[in-house]
């Protein structure tokens, strides 16, 4: 019983605590690291055609260029989808993904 008046007692000093030191590590997150710059983004989507591109000893071009901030998960998922083609649907006119359209429309 007497640990817990202790427990009880302590609990709202322990609260204070977390959330003193815990709130402003959760609220203060700061969201331009989520974002690739439009160089860092074409950069990246550039580097995957031109590993398939050597792949399928094919050449492509990048019509539509990164223009905005875009976020680092879709760009990640636009690169995982380019490398993914295999050379059949590599040998498209245009085989960017859907994942890579999304991109260019998705500007915050």
């Amino acid at each position: 019983m007497l640990f817990f008046i202790k427990t009880f007692i302590n609990f709202p000093l322990r609260l204070s605590f977390y959330f003193v030191f815990f709130f402003p590590v959760l609220m203060c997150t700061n969201y331009e690291t989520s974002f690739y710059t439009p160089e860092e983004a074409n950069t990246r989507i550039a580097a995957a055609f031109l590993i398939n591109d050597s792949k399928c000893n094919m050449g492509h071009n990048i019509i539509l260029p990164i223009i905005a901030k875009v976020e680092k998960k879709g760009t990640d998922l636009c690169v995982l989808k380019i490398l993914s083609l295999d050379c059949t649907a590599w040998g498209a006119v245009n085989p960017a993904p859907e994942e890579c359209a999304i991109l260019l429309t998705s500007f915050k």
